[in-house]
């Protein structure tokens, strides 16, 4: 059995988010932009707080709030890239995603 080098694991998953994310654009555009300013406010909301969050509550604020559902869910891995990239949120550990079974996914906090 073979299992993928971390730099291959690296490359099929930004491969992948990248596929997701231009879909989405594609579908609605400049989707990943205004996902990005609604990411935004929400870390601003987050950072009075402190409230550790995933990817799944970002997803459930912008549903909450109206915003357009993209095709693939991965399409806010992107999204939450760029805002770590651009230092607006920090990732601080794993915790069970419910969206998933609870399987580990990112945590992340306000920066």
């Amino acid at each position: 059995m073979y299992i993928q080098t971390q730099e291959e694991a690296e490359d099929s998953r930004n491969s992948g988010i990248a596929r997701s994310v231009n879909h989405a654009d594609s579908v609605d555009d400049k989707w990943s932009d205004r996902a990005y300013c609604l990411l935004v406010r929400y870390a601003d909301m987050q950072k009075e707080t402190g409230r550790k969050f995933l990817a799944e509550d970002v997803r459930q604020f912008a549903a909450r709030h109206g915003f357009k559902t993209p095709t693939s869910s991965k399409a806010w891995g992107a999204v939450m890239q760029r805002a770590a990239k651009n230092k607006l949120i920090v990732k601080v550990g794993y915790a069970p995603a419910r969206s998933s079974n609870l399987s580990p996914k990112c945590q992340w906090v306000s920066a």
